[in-house]
């Protein structure tokens, strides 16, 4: 993994730890923006090292990390893993109504934090190989 790449995936982590943080405590929309934000951190980190080169989280570059990604699997399983992990992501993502802030109910908040990571584990374990 580029440093680039480890640094954006550092951020990330921070950012989930925190929207655990912010779950916990009751802030459920503040927990959701975090979430939205390290999948975009996520994406970049794994564009980064993809290709070498510096990426900018931003939805611009989630939609060409979902766009590279969609087949990076190397067996049917892998690939099946990678489009629900990275599909129910970019659902959530979609599904989200910013407008609404104070409307994010606990469940939801739950269900974004959960995949996001599993995003994580999973770019991270792609990037191992």
């Amino acid at each position: 993994m580029s440093s680039h790449s480890q640094t954006l995936f550092d951020q990330a982590t921070e950012q989930l730890r925190q929207a655990q943080s912010a779950l916990e405590a009751g802030q459920y929309s503040e927990s959701d923006k975090l979430g939205y934000e390290a999948s975009e951190t996520i994406a970049a980190s794994y564009m980064a090292n993809l290709n070498n080169a510096p990426a900018i989280p931003s939805d611009e570059t989630f939609r060409k990390f979902v766009s590279h990604i969609w087949n990076a699997g190397t067996t049917p399983e892998a690939t099946q893993d990678i489009r629900g992990i990275v599909g129910d992501v970019n659902v959530l993502r979609e599904a989200h109504d910013w407008s609404l802030p104070d409307e994010t109910a606990k469940a939801d908040s739950e269900l974004t934090l959960q995949r996001v990571a599993g995003m994580l584990w999973l770019v991270n374990h792609l990037q191992d190989r």
